[in-house]
């Protein structure tokens, strides 16, 4: 697995040859500017190494915190005792630069960046690892925006030892503090002085040389030595569009084949239930041509047997005519005429003799009641008929009916209204005194 190197100037795979062997390192960072771009203890920490990082920025705190969130992170600046200090921060040229020289700064805006200025915290170095560091200190890394010499003053460097020490100095500066506590320079890179503590003189030969092929490390994206993939990141970005362009159309595309799928389906559909209607329909007019058939039939056995009537009634009328013309009839005429007078007059006297009958009768009943009033009217001969009817046995039911009939007509008689009322009936009583009255005419 090939080493990513971070840092600008290869310094994480110089400290990485002396200090890989180590696992669990310390490290002490100060002057970070992002938590990735230019670390020289990114790959460090990667590998699980833990440290306290000094951050003079807040936007690189914020991002510091949230990229390595096991390490102890911290806002200011080194200096030789407490207090503030002014900082200029430039983002030129894609990395994040720090200076405590305004005169730097001026440079800066001179070549056209953008710097911003702000009051960082000042910490020494000697509180930093009194309050985080437990153990060895393996690596020291210092760039306090051109105040390092300051920042050494703030470490006690009888007390803590740390293995090694990357300052931020060019070649050839020297650096008193680390010459009296006997630290030897390794290596100059041209932006950072490389120091060794004696009693590990032993990491002088694995700093002596640069990097070189034999690291095996590879340079991070946006690397200041690697050529920019800007432009690739720009054609991928392109790609990507017409990518999303691309399927955006091919949605539509299939958006618009899902519709006529379904327009299809919808008319597949409307055709079968046409063709079932028309199915229908060609039943129906099955139907009807059988009908039509069977009412054919039947018209046209209805024509025969016209014909058949009207040639049984022209036969009947020709058998009349020849009939009333023949002189058999002329000469019967005055028999059925005769025969004709015979039945009226016979219909005649039968109904005269039913009305003689139908009075006769009457008249009998009516001197019947006379008769049985004025018999029962007479106390003696009511008796005496009586007693001499009591012996012919065949008169008794005789004269009881005759008596009964005329109780029963003198109770009408009683019951019945006078005619002048009977208009002022409902058509009901009217009903049932009809039905009376017909119940009645039998036995009078």
């Amino acid at each position: 697995m090939s080493l990513i190197s971070y840092a600008d100037n290869f310094e994480d795979v110089l400290l990485w040859r002396a200090l890989g062997h180590l696992s669990g390192g310390c490290y002490l960072d100060i002057g970070v500017t992002d938590p990735e771009h230019g670390s020289a203890t990114r790959q460090l920490y990667q590998q699980g190494w833990r440290g306290v990082s000094l951050v003079p920025a807040p936007a690189a705190l914020r991002q510091l915190r949230i990229a390595r969130p096991a390490g102890v992170h911290l806002a200011g600046l080194a200096g030789a005792g407490p207090g503030l200090q002014a900082v200029y921060e430039c983002a030129g040229g894609g990395t994040v630069r720090i200076s405590v020289d305004e005169a730097c700064a001026r440079q800066w805006r001179a070549d056209g960046h953008e710097v911003l200025r702000h009051e960082a915290t000042l910490h020494t170095l000697d509180q930093l690892c009194a309050e985080h560091v437990d153990g060895p200190l393996h690596l020291l890394v210092l760039n306090a925006g051109g105040a390092e010499q300051a920042a050494l003053a703030g470490l006690d460097l009888a007390r803590w030892r740390p293995w090694v020490i990357v300052l931020r100095q060019p070649p050839g500066v020297p650096v008193p503090a680390l010459a009296a506590a006997g630290y030897r320079l390794a290596h100059t890179d041209g932006l950072n002085q490389y120091h060794v503590a004696p009693e590990h003189a032993g990491l002088l030969a694995a700093l002596a040389l640069p990097p070189h092929p034999a690291d095996a490390f590879v340079l991070r994206e946006f690397h200041p030595y690697s050529h920019s993939p800007a432009p690739l990141y720009a054609r991928l970005a392109e790609a990507e569009q017409a990518l999303a362009q691309a399927a955006a159309h091919a949605q539509a595309q299939q958006a618009e084949a899902d519709a006529a799928a379904a327009a299809i389906a919808a008319a597949v559909q409307r055709a079968d239930g046409h063709a079932l209607e028309l199915q229908a329909r060609e039943q129906r007019i099955a139907t009807l041509d059988h009908e039509l058939a069977q009412a054919g039939a039947r018209a046209h056995s209805a024509e025969s047997a016209v014909l058949d009537l009207q040639l049984r009634l022209r036969h009947s009328h020709d058998t009349l005519h020849a009939t009333v013309s023949s002189l058999s009839w002329r000469l019967t005429r005055p028999l059925r005429l005769a025969n004709l007078l015979l039945h009226r007059a016979a219909n005649l006297a039968r109904r005269v003799l039913r009305r003689i009958r139908r009075d006769s009768a009457g008249a009998v009943r009516g001197l019947l009641r006379r008769s049985l009033r004025f018999v029962t009217s007479r106390p003696a001969l009511s008796y005496f008929v009586r007693r001499n009817l009591a012996r012919l046995p065949f008169m008794v039911p005789l004269m009881r009916s005759v008596k009964y009939r005329i109780e029963s007509a003198k109770a009408a008689s009683a019951v019945a209204p006078p005619a002048s009322h009977l208009d002022q009936l409902s058509s009901s009583t009217r009903q049932v005194l009809d039905d009376l009255q017909r119940l009645r005419a039998p036995h009078s």
